[in-house]
């Protein structure tokens, strides 16, 4: 054993940084699908929120709207310069008197509102539009999110567009959701 020398097994620097590098990368590949899934996951939770706020909006109108009621001369939907009004029964069970209440929703600045129930949303992009047709996919860069339409004194359809922050652009960050709906009043005015 006098002559032979031993061998010794070490790591050279070149495969310790070889090494170093390659962990690095598994590290960085996990911390990106990290913050990947959380971002998705913000902007989806996002859009649920504003999905839900909008789909109780319009389902309140829906059912306003749905009691209206008029005729010739007191229609029981008109339009308003920053939104719509719906004529309503104030006493629907006594048939024998005749008192309306006037139920208004407005657009003031990102707020849409209710004049019986107060604030619906307070995500929908400024700007209010009478159109002849609710846009079917409006754009990302929209500066209109209170859409309506109304064929007759009957019936109003109505499209809202929401952001995260609406002064904003929609984007990845700033998820924009529209929902539209037609309703109708069980009245029968005629023109």
């Amino acid at each position: 054993m006098n002559g032979m020398k031993r061998l010794k097994r070490s790591v050279t620097l070149v495969e310790l940084l070889i090494a170093i590098a390659l962990l690095s990368l598994i590290g960085l590949a996990f911390a990106s699908i990290d913050i990947f899934s959380r971002y998705h996951v913000i902007s989806a939770d996002r859009r649920v929120k504003m999905q839900n706020e909008l789909s109780s909006a319009l389902e309140e109108m829906q059912k306003t709207v749905s009691m209206g009621v008029g005729d010739y001369n007191n229609p029981p939907i008109s339009l308003l310069g920053t939104g719509f009004q719906v004529r309503v029964d104030a006493t629907p069970n006594d048939l024998t008197d005749d008192s309306w209440n006037l139920v208004t929703y407005t657009l003031s600045g990102n707020m849409l509102s209710s004049s019986e129930t107060g604030t619906l949303s307070s995500r929908i992009v400024s700007g209010i539009s009478f159109v002849d047709t609710l846009p079917e996919n409006p754009p990302l860069d929209t500066t209109t999110g209170f859409y309506i339409q109304m064929p007759d004194n009957n019936t109003v359809e109505v499209g809202l567009v929401a952001r995260w922050n609406p002064d904003a652009s929609g984007s990845l960050d700033n998820p924009q959701i529209s929902l539209k709906s037609k309703m109708a009043t069980r009245s029968a005015s005629v023109k």
